[in-house]
């Protein structure tokens, strides 16, 4: 029978609180290192239920309306190739249903741009107005845990703060990372 892990559960107030960075950063290093995973709780405007219903709302559609939204690969006539719908496919080492969203709030890419920027930089293909506010809003949410979270690994490895972030801000407002 597997073994099943306690997480230890982190405060996100305790961590935004910026006291006792380095004891914090390396109990997280110690829980990623014993287990690999974290349990942050109390996270100010996250309602788990209300994400729940978003991502019912949007995977019970029908497999038709969801390819409106599939990557190009899905959907040759889809202009998206980096985020959107991916849909089960049999015999692929991945099978799951599975969307990729990422930060709409930067400049698009340039049509010259590299991969890796189209990736970062690729608009959302949204199926609603509601769906999109949810998850834009759940995105944000997730992404200010990321980088606290980060931000403590890095001072636990005895790095800087930005060690594992600052890519992710240089230039613009802030980059994919999710």
């Amino acid at each position: 029978m597997a073994e099943i892990a306690d997480l230890k559960s982190f405060s996100y107030s305790t961590l935004a609180n910026k006291e006792n960075k380095t004891i914090l950063g390396r109990e997280i290093v110690n829980e990623f290192q014993k287990v690999g995973f974290l349990r942050l709780v109390d996270i100010p405007d996250f309602d788990d239920s209300e994400l729940l219903e978003s991502i019912k709302c949007y995977y019970e559609r029908s497999k038709q309306e969801k390819m409106k939204f599939a990557l190009k690969r899905f959907a040759e006539n889809n202009k998206n190739e980096y985020r959107g719908y991916m849909p089960l496919v049999k015999n692929l080492p991945v099978f799951k249903e599975q969307t990729d969203f990422g930060n709409n709030s930067i400049a698009p890419p340039a049509e010259n741009a590299p991969d890796y920027e189209k990736y970062i930089k690729e608009r959302n293909n949204y199926s609603s107005e509601k769906f999109q506010k949810s998850i834009e809003m759940f995105y944000e949410i997730y992404h200010k845990c990321a980088v606290l979270i980060l931000e403590h690994l890095a001072i636990g490895i005895d790095e800087k703060e930005d060690f594992f972030t600052r890519v992710f801000f240089e230039g613009e407002k802030d980059q994919h990372l999710s």
